[in-house]
């Protein structure tokens, strides 16, 4: 941990490309943040974020597992990060 809230630019400008890149590609791209979720409205272009709000190893391999399809996905956003991203916004999905 940094102790800074917001992302490098470098880091902004990968992520950025990653969504660009995989849109022409119609490739799924999900963004996952650990800890700070705050972290997440550096970047409101990305197509999907996971936010786990920790980011110890259980809290990893529940990402994997739920990206996966795994493992249900649940929960609504506390707080608004951005305009596209209020509190309430969510997604509850079952295990594929």
């Amino acid at each position: 941990g940094s102790g800074r809230l917001d992302l490098g630019p470098e880091l902004v400008k990968l992520l950025k490309d990653l969504a660009r890149a995989t849109e022409r590609a119609n490739t799924p791209y999900i963004t996952t943040f650990f800890g700070n979720p705050y972290t997440a409205a550096f970047v409101p272009e990305l197509p999907a974020a996971l936010l786990t709000y920790d980011f110890y190893d259980q809290a990893e391999r529940a990402a994997v597992r739920a990206i996966a399809g795994e493992a249900a996905i649940g929960g609504k956003l506390p707080i608004t990060l951005s305009p596209q991203l209020k509190a309430g916004f969510g997604l509850d999905r079952s295990m594929r």
